[in-house]
């Protein structure tokens, strides 16, 4: 199929999802994704929100569900939206294509900072182009993978699953090695003197725990509100448990909760989400 009529076939079925009756049928696209070559090398200019500007590549499952039904993770980027004000400085662990990086960017301005980990290099290429897009000033995008210490970390993607947020640390399929450097969120922030931090979203696949092992100082001193990814069936391929992760942060003076949107909003979490929140009892 060429270009011409794949094109026509993704702004037909862009204007299909816009009706609610559609959007439930939106498995089908997965069918397309996985079985046809109709979204390979189609890339999309997107307006999120009126705000933000993205190139999404349709081949990516998340970046496809975004273009198509315009939204993911809705709860937990308006929980984003009212925790971080103007001014403030946020970490995004896994910044992907920089759908959090972005709207935390928007949100906290100028005075503020976003600071965006991605060491995969194709993500962090697709990231650089956003960020270009948006002429944003107020991020420092970082080209490392965060753990428990500085040092030489494998990253394993299989292409087949076509969702370029499954980059792990953890080999789940014989996918070929891609060495990337790590380093620590307190020698980070102690190397830049970053003095507040009002939020922290983590999502690498399984590396959790560790990311959490290295900013013990950071918890103590700084007291960031912490998203995280808790996902059972991805921790079953690493050497922790989900109770390690709760129990790290009872032992760091943290609790769970769930946040209160505000009351014009009236997005509920989903059931199946895998984020948890966490924050300081002091």
């Amino acid at each position: 199929m060429n270009d011409f009529w794949k094109k026509n076939i993704i702004n037909g079925l862009k204007i299909l999802f816009q009706f609610s009756i559609f959007k439930k049928a939106f498995f089908f696209i997965k069918v397309l994704n996985k079985n046809t070559d109709l979204f390979n090398n189609q890339h999309q200019a997107y307006l999120f929100k009126n705000k933000i500007h993205f190139n999404l590549n349709l081949y990516d499952w998340i970046q496809c569900q975004l273009f198509f039904l315009n939204r993911y993770e809705d709860f937990e980027l308006n929980v984003v939206e009212d925790i971080l004000e103007k001014g403030d400085n946020c970490i995004d662990i896994g910044a992907n294509f920089g759908l959090y990086s972005l709207c935390c960017a928007y949100i906290v301005g100028n005075n503020g900072k976003v600071i965006s980990f991605e060491p995969y290099y194709e993500n962090y290429k697709v990231l650089e182009t956003n960020l270009k897009l948006n002429k944003f000033t107020n991020v420092q995008l970082v080209k490392l993978a965060v753990s428990d210490k500085n040092s030489i970390l494998n990253l394993y993607y299989n292409g087949n699953i076509q969702n370029l947020g499954m980059v792990s640390s953890y080999n789940f399929d014989e996918s070929a090695p891609i060495k990337v450097f790590t380093i620590t969120i307190d020698e980070f922030l102690l190397i830049n003197k970053i003095e507040s931090l009002k939020f922290i979203k983590i999502d690498i696949e399984g590396g959790e725990y560790l990311a959490l092992k290295g900013m013990i100082n950071t918890l103590k001193e700084l007291k960031p509100i912490i998203q995280i990814e808790i996902d059972d069936e991805i921790l079953a391929n690493t050497p922790y448990k989900s109770s390690d992760i709760h129990n790290f942060f009872k032992e760091n003076n943290y609790e769970l909760y769930m946040p209160q949107l505000k009351k014009q909003k009236k997005l509920l979490r989903l059931p199946y989400s895998k984020n948890y929140y966490f924050k300081s009892r002091s």
